[in-house]
């Protein structure tokens, strides 16, 4: 009749085994922290555990660092709010099978995987995330991951992305050109030290409500391209001098990476880091050749006023004829 286990065995830290095969658990509603600190267990079986009642799973296998596997491949996931941590710090895990988890009433996977600096791969692709308002943390020190698939994920609640992918050292893509920021104010750290990646399309990010972006690309060493809408809105709710600090491959439109400027000024696609991504003409008109601005042939090349065709002139595209 056990209607709550939250933090049952938690901070157990000299437990080598422990054996919860047999719990009945048909009535549980919460598990958060069951075994949150559970340090020197190396296995623990919950395959059969019975979760289709459970509300909170937060923190539930948090610093469980010595677990090399894990079977919640089983767990009815249905009722379940709260995934914040639920992984967190299980640093011995090389794999996790995630894939049928039941996510569509999460409202909270904040540093669901944080700290899972064994695990190569992570199947997360069928995540229903159509209520998550907090994804900070998500998936930060997931070093030796090598790819991930967000790119169903529906973030249209979300408003916490901060470091959600920081330290995600070995991710060499990542695509994130869905995503809807509208109600996010928090992206500080979200792609800090991603040191593998080359470019990152944000050209959907609205960050119109965003507070927060400190070091938002820090440490990214291979970005050579960061797409983004001419819209982009950069950042001047916010002071950050390190937004670009060691992003030493990264090149905008017009202007290379130069270590003077790393600050949150260098976040536009005209003087800064930043490509300009366009799908369209935005203008068609006939030049006038008088005090033109400079233009620039979709290669990035300067065109002067003879080129005919289609030219970039402020991040804009107009048809010069």
């Amino acid at each position: 009749n056990v209607s709550n286990m939250s933090g049952m065995f938690s901070g157990c830290q000299a437990l080598t085994s422990l054996d919860v095969s047999k719990f009945n658990t048909q009535n549980v509603s919460n598990m958060s922290g069951m075994f949150s600190g559970c340090k020197a267990l190396t296995s623990l079986e919950v395959s059969n555990f019975n979760t289709q009642n459970v509300t909170s799973m937060i923190g539930m296998f948090r610093d469980c660092k010595a677990l090399t596997s894990l079977d919640v491949s089983n767990f009815n996931t249905q009722n379940v709010t709260y995934m914040g941590s639920m992984f967190s710090g299980c640093e011995a895990l090389t794999s996790l099978d995630v894939s049928n988890l039941n996510t569509e009433n999460v409202t909270n996977m904040s540093c669901m995987f944080s700290g899972c600096q064994a695990l190569t791969s992570l199947n997360v692709s069928k995540f229903n995330t159509q209520n998550v308002t907090d994804m900070g943390g998500m998936f930060a020190g997931c070093e030796a991951l090598t790819s991930l698939d967000v790119s169903k994920f529906n973030t249209q609640k979300v408003t916490d992305m901060s470091n959600m992918f920081n330290g995600c050292k070995a991710l060499t893509s990542l695509d994130v050109s869905n995503f809807d920021t509208e109600k996010v104010t928090y992206m500080d750290g979200m792609f800090l030290h991603c040191k593998a990646l080359t470019s990152l399309d944000v050209s959907n990010f609205n960050t119109e409500n965003v507070t927060h972006m400190g070091g938002m690309f820090y440490g990214c060493e291979s970005l050579a391209t960061i797409f983004c809408n001419r819209n982009w809105e950069d950042g001047h709710k916010v002071n950050d001098k390190r937004m670009f600090y060691d992003c030493t491959q990264l090149k905008g439109t017009y202007t290379s990476y130069d270590a003077s400027k790393t600050g949150i000024e260098m976040a536009n696609p005209t003087t800064g880091y930043f490509t300009s991504k366009t799908t369209g003409i935005d203008y068609v008109k006939t030049a006038d050749r008088a005090g033109e601005e400079k233009a620039y042939d979709l290669s990035g090349s300067r065109v002067n006023e003879s080129y005919k065709g289609i030219v970039i002139k402020n991040g804009k595209k107009y048809i010069q004829k």
